[in-house]
Formats: C-alpha cells, sequence, structure tokens
C-alpha cells in the first residue's frame, strides 16, 4: 500500500468532559449531547504492544500504539516495517473510506 496518498488521522474530544475518542463516531461515547472537537493526531505514539499474523498471502505486523500521553489506544496494520518493538514510535494515518494504519515516525 502506498502511504502517500494517506492522511494524519482526526481524533474526537467531548467539549464537556473532554474525554477523547478514536476513530471518530458520528454518536458521542460519554453520552454527552455536543459537537466534539476534531483535531489531528499530529505526534507520534509509543508501541504498547504488538503481533505477527500470518496469512497465505504473508505476514501482517499489528501494533497497540498510545497517543496522547495514553490517553487513545490504537490497533492496527503497521505500515512499511517487518519488524516493531516496544516503545517504538509511529504515526497513526487514515484513507478516505476510513481505514487506518500505523506508519513509522521515522
Amino acid at each position: 500500500m502506498r502511504i502517500d496518498n494517506l492522511v494524519r488521522a482526526i481524533y474526537a474530544r467531548c467539549p464537556v468532559c473532554n474525554e477523547a475518542t478514536f476513530p471518530v463516531h458520528p454518536l458521542s461515547p460519554c453520552g454527552h449531547e455536543a459537537d466534539a472537537i476534531l483535531s489531528p493526531l499530529e505526534d507520534a505514539g509509543e508501541v504498547f504492544s504488538w503481533t505477527r499474523t500470518h496469512q497465505s498471502d504473508g505476514a501482517t505486523v499489528i501494533a497497540m500504539t498510545d497517543f496522547l500521553g495514553g490517553e487513545l489506544r490504537v490497533t492496527a496494520p503497521v505500515l512499511r516495517l517487518d519488524d516493531v518493538a516496544i516503545g517504538d514510535r509511529l504515526f497513526v494515518l487514515s484513507r478516505d473510506d476510513g481505514a487506518f494504519f500505523l506508519a513509522p515516525a521515522s
């Protein structure tokens, strides 16, 4: 998959209770009826855990990565890496269709 057609992912924050959510949903998971504040996930997150899955067409690395100081944990496939380690820094990127991926920060 080409990484140049992906953009930084957007997360939502409730203006009432300040809860952050990703991916963005039309209804707030905290239950407040307020328009969420949308912001890009600009900073890289830190890998909390990871695994490698094996299918007939190859292997996929999937990582759990903490963003916003641990407020958000994103689990997604990692692009352009065959290996990842706990503590590595990754960005979360998304496609127009809403799919999201993790990619190396460097």
